[in-house]
């Protein structure tokens, strides 16, 4: 190679080099408890420095990537490319961030609302529209609002007489028939009062109760609250979070201390709890069939022939730390099968995070994107994989220790926490002490915002144009 060329590469290489360090000196920084920023507003500028950090630092780890590639200084194969090094580009947990950079601040001291003042007092009231026959799950749910757990108090209740009081209305859209059942009960809406959606379910199960027309709920609704990205208060069934400072922030019923032996040498290869056994958008069950034609994969639930406990779905109240199937699960398996039943965009469930507390790798299906909810080479996407595919990946996997245990490397770092709904109704009563949340608008189309052809057929017809266009004649199609 020419002298000035050497030198070229050289210098690309040390600029990487110092813009790599830096990126590391300013996650130290950020997470040693120094130099946190303060602010009125209840979420700070954090998500906009982090962004920011994120941009240059991947810049940075590209460039160096590449140098070391170009110079022959590191020969990764093709999987190994998409790893990403978990001592220098840290991972966060976006859907998360928000809520716990309000904890940090309020373990500093550094968390004051910019509203101080209430319909009724100090503290923002949300009444939540829901069937009060489902007292014990809500009362599981709002556990942490009610013991004083979420960075910043609210109050939340059920009686119907206290809506012009309340700061927000939470609607539970699966209790509701149409507006009509809604307004009914709580009167015209005021302009100033935010009603909030509430949904934990797909578009394809959130009717299921009263077969509801979306239609009718257009201009109804003014925020959001559930699993989409675009949601006002996101719902994600769980979380996953930094050691250290970062956990020691957290209630401390969030951060159990995880099971970090891997138990019996002697496990077996995979396993999947499936109940619903209808055909559904993601054809699930076909897909495990498929992969069980050329591996072992143990299906438990009424879909497959083995029986441990009962069907665990969100609304029933469910412990996955102490729920005995899931420990044997967990000991006793190498993978677990976290396939959604829906393939909407942003949906994963709390399949996702029910086994994360043991030393065991998720296998995802859906049409999140896991990469912001999981940390790096923790999981493996089944999206990626044809059901052979996938099974020759997973016995390759079993027979090569070393490469298995580089998927579980990250809970070194950081740990899971399978609370979910319980603490975003924290986030739901922080969002509320921001003036910007009651700003008047309205969802004027919220049957296309939500409903199943625009969130979740759209995502599947891709995949179909896409396999059509790259698979050759005779090809496969495998549903994502």
């Amino acid at each position: 190679m020419m002298p000035f060329l050497r030198s070229w590469r050289s210098t690309l290489f040390i600029t990487a080099a110092f813009l790599s360090a830096g990126c590391y000196f300013l996650y130290m920084k950020d997470h040693s408890g120094i130099d946190v920023q303060s602010s009125n507003d209840p979420y700070g500028d954090r998500g906009i420095l982090e962004k920011e950090k994120g941009s240059l630092c991947d810049a940075a780890a590209i460039d160096q990537k590449k140098m070391a590639k170009d110079d022959g200084e590191s020969q990764l194969d093709s999987e190994q490319k998409d790893r990403v090094s978990i001592g220098l580009m840290e991972f966060q947990d976006e859907l998360f961030a928000p809520l716990l950079s309000l904890y940090l601040r309020k373990a500093k001291g550094e968390l004051i609302p910019t509203l101080q003042s209430f319909r009724s007092g100090r503290v923002p009231r949300i009444l939540l529209w829901a069937d009060p026959g489902k007292e014990i799950f809500w009362t599981s749910q709002l556990t942490h609002v009610k013991d004083g757990l979420c960075p910043l108090p609210c109050d939340i209740t059920f009686d119907l007489k206290q809506t012009n009081a309340s700061d927000a209305i939470l609607i539970y859209l699966r209790n509701a028939k149409n507006s009509a059942s809604v307004i009914s009960d709580l009167g015209p809406r005021d302009p100033t009062q935010p009603w909030i959606m509430l949904t934990f379910e797909a578009p394809t199960l959130a009717n299921s109760i009263h077969k509801t027309k979306y239609k009718t709920f257009n201009g109804l609704f003014n925020r959001t609250m559930m699993y989409r990205r675009d949601a006002d208060v996101k719902l994600p069934h769980g979380f996953i979070v930094r050691r250290g400072v970062d956990a020691a922030s957290l209630p401390q019923s969030w951060v159990i201390p995880p099971v970090m032996d891997a138990g019996s040498q002697d496990r077996k290869l995979a396993i999947s709890f499936i109940s619903n056994c209808k055909s559904t958008t993601s054809n699930r069950l076909q897909y495990v069939k498929n992969v069980q034609k050329y591996a072992p994969v143990d299906l438990f639930g009424k879909c497959g022939d083995k029986k441990c406990g009962h069907s665990m779905y969100v609304d029933h109240k469910y412990d996955p730390i102490k729920d005995p199937c899931l420990k044997m699960a967990g000991e006793s398996y190498l993978f677990y099968f976290a396939f959604e039943n829906a393939f909407c965009n942003d949906y994963a469930t709390e399949k996702v995070y029910n086994l994360l507390h043991y030393p065991i790798v998720p296998v995802v299906r859906g049409h999140a994107d896991y990469s912001m909810m999981l940390p790096p080479n923790s999981y493996i996407d089944a999206n990626t994989y044809s059901p052979k595919e996938l099974a020759e990946r997973l016995l390759h996997l079993q027979t090569h220790p070393k490469e298995y245990q580089e998927y579980l490397e990250w809970r070194k770092y950081y740990q899971a926490s399978t609370i979910g709904g319980e603490r975003t109704f924290c986030h739901l009563c922080a969002r509320l002490y921001d003036p910007d949340f009651y700003d008047h608008q309205t969802i004027d189309d919220f049957e296309d915002w939500f409903e199943f052809k625009s969130q979740c057929d759209e995502a599947e017809r891709k995949d179909i144009l896409k396999w059509l266009l790259l698979s050759p004649m005779g090809g496969t199609y495998v549903r994502h």
